[in-house]
């Protein structure tokens, strides 16, 4: 199963601490229209690449489909609004959780995926980073 972690554009171990945060959980139905109905972009629209990165994905592509790696492949998000993507998350698991069953227990295991990223947002919103999403693949 692909991962989904996240990076800051400070190095700052301090912002990571021992939080373990993995957010794949988060994308798709019913997150991707929650973040959009409060204005916001689904996680997988803040993924960036590096050059690096974004070459091994290149090298996995049809040759029709391979481009060359832009700034704009790399998006950074402030971490304001990160939490802010987390309290409507957390206001519309409170609000309408019939909304989320699709697996047993659901709230309880995105409460769980939401807390560290809570924690980690907060770490960098005070030291000014800024985050995106990325894949390890």
């Amino acid at each position: 199963m692909p991962e989904l972690w996240i990076r800051f554009d400070k190095t700052d171990a301090a912002i990571k601490g021992d939080d373990y945060v993995e957010l794949m959980m988060l994308t798709g139905e019913p997150f991707d229209s929650l973040f959009v109905a409060h204005g916001q972009k689904p996680l997988l629209d803040l993924f960036g690449s590096t050059r690096q990165e974004h070459e091994i994905l290149n090298e996995a592509m049809p040759a029709h489909m391979r481009r060359p790696w832009q700034p704009s492949d790399s998006p950074w998000t402030e971490a304001t609004t990160g939490l802010a993507m987390c309290r409507n998350l957390r206001r519309a698991m409170d609000t309408r959780p019939e909304d989320f069953d699709l697996w047993p227990d659901m709230v309880a295991h995105v409460k769980e995926v939401l807390e560290p990223f809570e924690r980690v947002l907060a770490r960098a919103e005070n030291r000014g980073a800024r985050f995106q999403t990325f894949s390890d693949f």
